[in-house]
Order: structure tokens, then C-alpha cells, then sequence
């Protein structure tokens, strides 16, 4: 059975050491995301809203382009015509079958999705020269930083010969990878390398800031990522039916609130994940709550980004204080406060920015009961 196109879906290494905390040491695509979904629901309903009726799942801990290799019989016994190649780790929504049509278009052998934005944004992603007719021709990150690039949005599709052969050519290369190694030797042989333009929404999520930006950008007043369109759903595995209850002192302004939870207290410019409990008189304000969390009565959270199943106690004040910027103990300066899954924080104790709290924690950890800006906390879970 010959199928017209399939989609290896890479979803990613292990997540990065500030990602790690959040996610409890799993992949940085399986992290909670606005409330009710995972980062990786984007990419696996983009190629459901797509038509793509095959899907391999593929963890990238040796590279990305190495991890397609190891799949290299199960593409053979699909035998496809074109294969896309996506980052689990991404917020978007595309339809891949309009890439797929320009790529038939153009008669290319590679197409690569790139995203127009400042040269000195884009340098991040890897930028993309191209000529007239939209082939690319150069790979660097050399332009002028205050004029706009194309930045590669790691997003591909191979025509499977054409893979089939560069993969076989690389086969056994330490750590290969697609944008730093396949692409520039397809280049090299001569391969047609065409771009893609796409102008809608997208967050690379790699970095805490990076994931906090992207859970604000579903509060904020005007945005580009709509998760309201019938015609582009994002899905997610979650089941649950019981409804949010926000009691009479329940005050709730510009947050996504998930399924089944409980608001006594205020929230705004958040984003609150499924059975959350919020008390009476706690406050909580541009903040990322995951799934499970319990927060204790006249707590302040502000800032903060909280894991999966915490318990936070009452009269707390987390977010106190200024940034310290590169200052900050272990790099985390991004003006967060950062909860590892399953944390415990005692009532009474006061938290300032660019912090990491990990584990069980009881009021003894916490000198004169404070943890000031720019340190971390690591007890046992």
C-alpha cells in the first residue's frame, strides 16, 4: 500500500534542565499547555486537521535526523510518496497539505517552512537565504540583525526517494541532524530546496520564558493563536465533563480556567489547568497553574509557572520582589517563579522571582521564612 504521505513526529529528548522541572523529567512535548492540552497536541492535530492518517511518534535523543534513520524500515514498509518532519515541541497550527502543494509545485525534493522575523530573532532558528522563486540556495545565520529573515521552523518534507538516499548517505554521522547536517549536504548534492512561507502563529517552546510568553499569548486582549476555530481544532485526551465552579468571591478576568475546577479566590491573566483548587482571598496573577494544584487561602502567586499536582499553603507571597536578571542562581532569570510537579510550599513563607522550588518543603527550609530572588530550592519529592 503506497501511502501519499506520512509524518514523523519527533517528540524531542529529554526537556532541558528549566523545562525539566515542570515537565517531572520527562519530554519537553508532553509538558501541560493552556489548561488542558499537551505542547505535543498541536503537532498531532495539525496532521489530523491535515488529513495525514499516519503518524510515527519518535523521541530525538540521538538527533533528530538519527532518530528518522532508526525508522528507516518502518518508511520502507510504508512506502510513501512524501514525508513531513515535525517538532513536537511547537506551538501552531498549520495545514501541511498547502505546504505539500507548493512542494509539488516547485518540483522540489526538500520544502523547509520558514517564518518571516527579525535577523536577530531568526539567528536563533537558523536563518534561510532564497531566491525569486522562493529555492534556497544558502543556509547561515548571516544578515543584517534590524532587517527581516526567513527562520526555519523545522518543519520539512522530503520526497521519501530523495530522503531515503541522503539518509542512507549519513547513516551512522554522531548526532545527525536535519537542520545542521541534511540539509546543508542535500545543498551540497545538489538537491532543489524549497522555502514555505507561513505567517500565522508560532512559539518554538525551548526555555521557561519561552513557555510562559506562550501560555500569556491566550490571555492577552489581541492574539494570533485561537483555539476557538471549529475548522482547525486542537484536540486533547482530556475526558473529564465535570464544569469549573467559581463561587460568589470567585473573581476571574483574562484566564483560561480548565475542567473541573474549584475558584474561591481572584485570577487574572492566567492560565489554570484541570482540578485546581484556588481558595478564598488568594491572588493569583499572569501565572501558569498545571493540573492538580492546590492553592491555600490569601496566597499571592505572581509570575509564577506551578507543575502538575503541588500543594501550596496558605498566606504565602510568591513572586516577591524585583528581577535579578543573570544574577540568579543555576541561569533561571527570566523573572519567574518556577514549581517543580509535586511540590510542597508551607503556609507562611515568602518567595522571590527568578526562584526554583523542588520537592517537599516544610517552613524549616525556608530561613526567617523566605527564599529570596535568584535561588533555588531542591528537597526530595
Amino acid at each position: 500500500m503506497v501511502h501519499e504521505m506520512v509524518a514523523m513526529l519527533l517528540a524531542g529528548g529529554e526537556a532541558q534542565a528549566d523545562l525539566g522541572i515542570l515537565s517531572d523529567g520527562n519530554i519537553i512535548s508532553t509538558t501541560s499547555f493552556g489548561g488542558k492540552y499537551r505542547i505535543i497536541d498541536f503537532a498531532l492535530s495539525n496532521c489530523n486537521n491535515s488529513g495525514i492518517e499516519s503518524v510515527k511518534l519518535l523521541k530525538n535523543y540521538v538527533g533528530t535526523a538519527a532518530a528518522v534513520c532508526n525508522e528507516l524500515n518502518y518508511l520502507e514498509e510504508k512506502n510513501p510518496e512524501y514525508v513531513l518532519i515535525v517538532d513536537g515541541a511547537h506551538i501552531y497550527k498549520m495545514n501541511y497539505r498547502l505546504m505539500l502543494k507548493e512542494h509539488i509545485k516547485k518540483g522540489a525534493d526538500v520544502t523547509v517552512a520558514g517564518l518571516p522575523l527579525c535577523a536577530r530573532e531568526a539567528k536563533r532558528f537558523g536563518i534561510m537565504h532564497t531566491d525569486d522563486n522562493g529555492m534556497i540556495y544558502r543556509f547561515d545565520n548571516k544578515a543584517n540583525e534590524h532587517k527581516m529573515a526567513l527562520a526555519s521552523m523545522g518543519v520539512y518534507i522530503f520526497s521519501w526517494k530523495v530522503l531515503r538516499e541522503i539518509l542512507v548517505d549519513l547513516k551512522g554521522y554522531p548526532g545527525l541532524e536535519f537542520g545542521r547536517h541534511v540539509l546543508p549536504y542535500c545543498l551540497w548534492r545538489g538537491k532543489r530546496i524549497a522555502s514555505y512561507k507561513y505567517n500565522g502563529y508560532w512559539r518554538d517552546i525551548n526555555n521557561l520564558k519561552d513557555y510562559w510568553d506562550a501560555n500569556m499569548d491566550l490571555v492577552n486582549e489581541v492574539s494570533n493563536l485561537n483555539l476557538y476555530e471549529e475548522f482547525r481544532k486542537v484536540y486533547s485526551n482530556d475526558r473529564r465533563r465535570m464544569p469549573q465552579y467559581i463561587s460568589g468571591k470567585g473573581v476571574t478576568k483574562r484566564a483560561v480556567i480548565g475542567s473541573s475546577c474549584e475558584i474561591y479566590g481572584e485570577v487574572t491573566g492566567s492560565v489554570i489547568g484541570s482540578d485546581v483548587v484556588i481558595e478564598e482571598g488568594a491572588v493569583v496573577k499572569d501565572s501558569i497553574i498545571m493540573d492538580g494544584t492546590y492553592i491555600g487561602k490569601n496566597t499571592i502567586i505572581n509570575k509564577g509557572i506551578v507543575a502538575d499536582g503541588c500543594t501550596i499553603g496558605s498566606e504565602c507571597f510568591i513572586g516577591d520582589g524585583d528581577d535579578i536578571g543573570s544574577n540568579a542562581q543555576g541561569g533561571y532569570h527570566s523573572g519567574l517563579v518556577a514549581v517543580g510537579a509535586g511540590s510542597v510550599i508551607p503556609s507562611y513563607v515568602t518567595i522571590g522571582r527568578d526562584t526554583v522550588i523542588i520537592g517537599r518543603t516544610s517552613r524549616e527550609d525556608y530561613s526567617n521564612g523566605k527564599l529570596p530572588s535568584g535561588r533555588y530550592m531542591v528537597k526530595d519529592r
